[in-house]
């Protein structure tokens, strides 16, 4: 029997160098877990998680119309911070690479936990968040 996982998550973008450079550079992932080629970049993330960035052309003929825009919506990645300073310092850095501040300043949330979002500079939107104490 299989066991349920998430392994990749595959990403069509625009331009898939300034994307690279966004997460390698902007956000400061280490270049030793990005590699390339020249129709995708695979990030290595932590806990056996990689993400792939596609470019548009070659995402679509691999894939079809299936995670174009308009089937796909509704999807927002997560990464946990270690404190609020962190989640506010990361949200940063995402503005200051070229992403878009989403949904206003990183705050608490109702939950309990402190968050906020970011979109890169194809529009993929990623929450980071600060787990309450109990977590």
């Amino acid at each position: 029997m299989t066991k349920p996982s998430l392994d990749l998550i595959s990403v069509a973008v625009d331009d898939l160098q300034r994307t690279a450079a966004f997460y390698r550079d902007g956000l400061g992932w280490s270049a030793e877990r990005v590699s390339t080629s020249d129709d995708y970049v695979k990030i290595d993330l932590e806990r056996g998680l990689s993400l792939l960035l596609y470019e548009r052309g070659f995402f679509t003929r691999q894939f079809g119309r299936l995670g174009t825009a308009d089937k796909a919506g509704g999807m927002v990645l997560s990464m946990l911070a270690g404190s609020e300073d962190e989640v506010k310092s990361l949200i940063e850095r995402a503005g200051g690479a070229g992403g878009r501040l989403v949904a206003g300043q990183p705050q608490q949330q109702a939950w309990g936990g402190f968050a906020g979002y970011f979109a890169d500079p194809d529009g993929l939107v990623w929450e980071v968040i600060a787990q309450p104490e109990d977590e």
